[in-house]
């Protein structure tokens, strides 16, 4: 009996059973006031089309990136068409994930580090 014990106390340990940790389900919309986002999740990797609101139009942007445990980082870039004059065509979503998971509070910075700026997005419906 005291075998069997230990071989299920093994088992659990090398297998991670009862105190792994999984990224957040981020799959879905999440908005801010000039931001629509779409987050499509497969594990840890992630991909998001989002439009920021720009005059006249929406500046569309689209990434990849991942989410482990609460962080998340992508990697975007611009779509040339929709670039606003003077934008840099490349950066980074760096976020935290909320306790509740219905939040994403953290900072958008260009490539070259010369412009970063807050964001807030919340979970939102279709």
């Amino acid at each position: 009996m005291k075998l069997l014990r230990i071989g299920i106390v093994l088992t659990l340990f090398f297998t991670g059973t009862g105190n792994a940790v999984y990224a957040a389900d981020l799959n879905g919309i999440w908005k801010s006031d000039s931001e629509t986002m779409i987050i499509h999740q497969d594990g840890t990797a992630l991909k998001i089309l989002c439009a920021v609101t720009y005059n006249p139009r929406p500046a569309i942007l689209y990434g990849e990136g991942t989410v482990h445990d609460n962080l998340v980082s992508v990697r975007f870039r611009f779509s040339p068409t929709t670039l606003p004059s003077g934008w840099e065509e490349r950066g980074t979503l760096t976020v935290i994930v909320s306790p509740d998971g219905n939040s994403l509070v953290g900072k958008w910075e260009t490539e070259s580090g010369s412009w970063s700026g807050p964001t807030t997005l919340k979970r939102g419906r279709p």
